[in-house]
């Protein structure tokens, strides 16, 4: 038999053609023969998954933080807007308040002028009467004056609630009364109680509207 310099037997039994025979190999030499490429495989597979682990969780503590984030400023937008709102309500009722306080003042001092110069003219005092009527005339256009800006102040604090809310339904009919009422400059009786009374309902309105407010801060920060 010839033999050559190779792992690979060639058998001719001396004569022609040659035949080719593979010596079989080992499992187990070959496992050793490759057993650096396995675990250099292995280690770079398994720091490829704790990668991709540790990547997926700080991606998601990320979102749950910018989540976060946006919820806490929105929360905070609402409480500004509601504290905003509470303090453009109040400024607005105030307003109002005013106007039906100008308006109680120039209807007396109108009132008392008319019936000075019913006196001056039964006492044939026309000096007098000239003097009263002027006042009754310059009461009377700063009434219509007041009653124009109380037209467009209560138009205005409507707009600030929702319609037909049950909360805000006495307070606007008072309201709605002292616009019918005003309306007819000869027959204005406004009385103190009615403007008490747009006082008390609208301090209990912003009452309950400031609890809300401080409720959600409260369960906001905690």
């Amino acid at each position: 038999m010839i033999k050559f310099d190779t792992d690979v037997k060639l058998s001719s039994g001396g004569v022609i053609p040659i035949e080719l025979v593979k010596a079989s190999s080992d499992w187990y030499e070959i496992l050793l023969n490759n057993l650096p490429f396995i675990v250099t495989i292995s280690i770079i597979s398994f720091a490829a998954y704790v990668n991709y682990k540790s990547n997926r969780k700080s991606v998601a503590s990320q979102e749950s933080i910018a989540t976060k984030a946006r919820n806490e400023e929105h929360e905070n937008k609402i409480s500004e807007f509601r504290h905003l709102w509470i303090q453009d309500v109040r400024d607005t009722v105030s307003t109002l308040c005013r106007i039906l306080h100008d308006l109680q003042f120039q209807t007396a001092l109108r009132n008392q002028a008319i019936k000075n110069e019913k006196e001056a003219i039964q006492n044939n005092d026309e000096e007098n009467s000239v003097i009263f009527e002027e006042q009754a005339n310059k009461s009377y256009k700063k009434i219509v004056e007041k009653r124009s800006e109380y037209y467009q102040v209560s138009t205005k604090l409507k707009l600030y609630f929702k319609k037909a809310d049950p909360s805000t339904a006495a307070v606007f009919k008072i309201i709605n009364d002292i616009k019918n009422e005003i309306y007819e400059i000869d027959k204005i009786d406004m009385k103190d109680s009615k403007v008490e009374s747009v006082t008390s309902h609208f301090q209990e309105i912003l009452k309950k509207e400031w609890e809300v407010t401080k409720d959600r801060s409260w369960h906001r920060n905690t």
